[in-house]
């Protein structure tokens, strides 16, 4: 099974990170420092696990006894790209923070091999697949890809397919051009390094998102959080529907939250469903807080994928209001709760 460190689950990027060389008996294998590609390849996949940590032993290249650091701003030409590919994890942490509450709940991984919940489907039983080196599912609704070496701008991933085909409706890359695919074929991803590592979205599933800053959750008096200035009080869910109709099948999502401080938290859960027509989406949107735990965003924001037109309206006549379109040109509903 797939294991938490980035580092661990994809030896081959590990190994283009840092290649193995000759060095003394008493040395761990090293290699030179990876390059402003490389780097970005590393973060770009790193994000995307429960453990994200820029570290690797380096030798310094005037003194093999030495260890060399690797940091984000090590290449200013790159440091912009670094720094958004970060934010993204930011944007992230609820989705990434309920797949760790439903991890202690259920003892299902955050990151799963290509065939979780696709065990129907003979390819993801190949070897290439079955090795989980290349892609994994980063929950239910990210499926990751990755490009390993220099020089490579397209991915190819396997998009592994239900065996009730009423219920499968494919994938849409996340990244433009934002296509949609089918189920049960591999396809080739355009991954310009510069821009993202392949990142494939399940039609259906949903991506709790946070602010694209260090947050602090209201009432962690402890020094460290006090000093951060922004609360966690945002929350918006990027949703996938069907390019068309649903045809009258509902798409349903529940993620986890709680205090993040308390050793003994209370945890309420919160489920959008969704389904679609050719004009519209018809959101639903429900929140257990019985437990006790409030937290500080009120409304929640639905974020269609990148082209959808269509207009968001409740399923139960809450109140939704057009936000406008967000720095990704995404449309942007807010549902009053």
């Amino acid at each position: 099974m797939i294991l938490a460190d980035s580092k661990v689950c994809f030896p081959r990027v590990l190994e283009s990170l840092c290649p193995k060389q000759s060095s003394k008996a008493d040395l761990p294998p090293s290699g030179p420092q990876p390059s402003p590609e490389l780097l970005l390849r590393w973060i770009q996949l790193g994000i995307y696990s429960p453990r994200f940590a820029i570290n690797c032993f380096k030798t310094s290249p005037g003194n093999s006894s030495v260890g060399d650091v690797i940091e984000p701003w090590m290449y200013p030409e790159i440091t912009p790209l670094v720094r958004d590919t970060i934010k993204r994890r930011y944007e992230i942490l609820p989705y990434i923070y309920s797949l760790g509450l439903e991890s202690h709940l259920t003892a299902s991984p955050p990151q799963r091999w290509v065939g979780w919940g696709y065990e129907t489907d003979p390819e993801v039983w190949t070897k290439p697949l079955k090795s989980g080196e290349e892609q994994y599912w980063f929950g239910d609704t990210i499926l990751v890809g990755g490009v390993y070496e220099p020089g490579v701008s397209v991915g190819k991933v396997y998009l592994p397919r239900k065996a009730n085909t009423q219920f499968d409706y494919g994938y849409v890359n996340m990244n433009a051009p934002y296509t949609y695919f089918a189920s049960g074929q591999w396809v080739e991803v355009p991954s310009e390094w510069k821009t993202s590592i392949p990142l494939l979205a399940k039609i259906g599933g949903a991506i709790p998102v946070g602010k694209s800053v260090h947050t602090r959750v209201p009432g962690d008096e402890t020094a460290a959080s006090l000093a951060v200035e922004e609360l966690d009080d945002y929350r918006g869910v990027e949703i996938f529907p069907p390019r068309g109709s649903s045809h009258n099948n509902a798409f349903s999502t529940t993620w986890f939250e709680d205090d993040g401080i308390s050793v003994d938290a209370t945890i309420s859960r919160y489920t959008i469903n969704y389904s679609s027509t050719e004009d519209r989406v018809i959101v639903g949107f429900s929140r257990d807080e019985h437990k006790g735990f409030v937290p500080a965003w009120k409304n929640l924001d639905i974020i269609l994928h990148n082209g959808d037109e269509r207009r968001v309206v409740s399923d139960s006549g809450k109140t939704v209001e057009y936000k406008g379109t967000d720095k990704r040109g995404r449309n942007v509903y807010t549902v009053k709760t």
